[in-house]
């Protein structure tokens, strides 16, 4: 039987699925348009290593707490910071508010999550 908190643990795993994908999407767009793209190098720009990083960190979170493992919420938590500081970042660069207000709602939606997961006991 699936437990309440596996029940968030899998809403973690499905927006980290979610957010990974359009991470992916992206750096694909962008490389398909360079003549020779240096994979490796594009990945180290911070424009698609942070989000990336935030995608991996819901994926592992939800599959830790799935699997009934300790600090999944842990890592759910360091996904919501992640996704804060990006919209931040975009704030304070000046971007139009179209830039960052979907990454400050998903960052609130995983910082929900999170709560969520610290709130609810883990049962073995």
């Amino acid at each position: 039987m699936i437990t309440l908190r596996q029940t968030g643990g899998l809403a973690l795993l499905a927006l980290g699925l979610w957010l990974g994908w359009g991470s992916w999407l992206a750096f694909h767009q962008y490389t398909s348009r360079m003549p020779d793209p240096d994979y490796l190098a594009q990945l180290q720009d911070p424009v698609f290593l942070v989000p990336g990083l935030r995608a991996l960190l819901a994926v592992l979170g939800g599959l830790l707490v799935l699997l009934r493992r300790p600090g999944g919420a842990l890592l759910g938590l360091a996904s919501a910071l992640l996704t804060a500081f990006l919209a931040a970042a975009i704030i304070a660069s000046g971007g139009d508010v179209s830039l960052w207000d979907n990454h400050a709602i998903m960052a609130g939606v995983l910082f929900v999550l999170s709560l969520a997961l610290f709130l609810r006991k883990r049962t073995l």
